[in-house]
């Protein structure tokens, strides 16, 4: 682990050590680790989207309420946290699982930053590729945006954010996977690693 990795980890573990047994809870929901995590997963955020759905908020109020609520759980939740999870009943075991959660989070924003400086690699240069590359892309954003309603789109897109760790973990994802790397001759592409 090199040291601006070890510092991130670090900080990143002491930040969130308020929030340790929720974020195991999460992890494992999201990891599918409970029986019908699927199913809880879909209905909770089906129902939250349908409750946006129905209320019709306007964005500046919905960006107002999700500040709030996030303001009030910052607040709260450690307090509660105390009263529920007492620090004598945390385990060896809890701690690596919860070190092992951090070292993945760590990579996901490992992940996103360097897609990020990838995508615009080039905006120094100016280079027309950088211009296409990027206008393709934006207008084929736009496009979709214009073409479906913004709130499925979100929908869609957190639906699938939140069952992408379980569905990455099955066999049978991988299996399909190999065989349509296979008839698009992408072998030597692996987005995926082999856990």
């Amino acid at each position: 682990m090199s040291e601006l990795k070890k510092k991130e980890f670090n900080r990143l573990k002491n930040d969130l050590d308020a929030w340790r047994e929720i974020i195991l809870f999460l992890h494992d929901l999201l990891d599918w680790k409970y029986p019908y995590s699927c199913g809880w997963i879909v209905s909770g955020i089906t129902a939250l989207y349908l409750v946006l759905w129905k209320l019709d908020l306007s964005i500046v109020t919905q960006l107002s309420l999700l500040c709030l609520f996030g303001l009030l759980g910052a607040f709260f939740y450690p307090v509660i946290a105390k009263l529920f999870f007492k620090p004598e009943k945390w385990t060896g075991v809890q701690e690596k699982h919860f070190e092992i959660v951090i070292n993945k989070l760590l990579n996901v924003k490992f992940s996103v930053v360097d897609f990020w400086n990838t995508f615009f690699w080039n905006i120094a240069d100016k280079s027309i590729i950088h211009v296409f590359k990027t206008s393709g892309v934006l207008l084929g954003l736009a496009w979709i945006g214009a073409s479906v309603n913004n709130l499925l789109l979100i929908y869609l897109t957190t639906l699938t954010m939140c069952l992408w760790p379980g569905i990455s973990q099955l066999d049978e994802f991988h299996v399909k996977l190999n065989m349509l790397k296979k008839k698009l001759n992408l072998s030597s592409l692996s987005p995926f690693k082999n856990q």
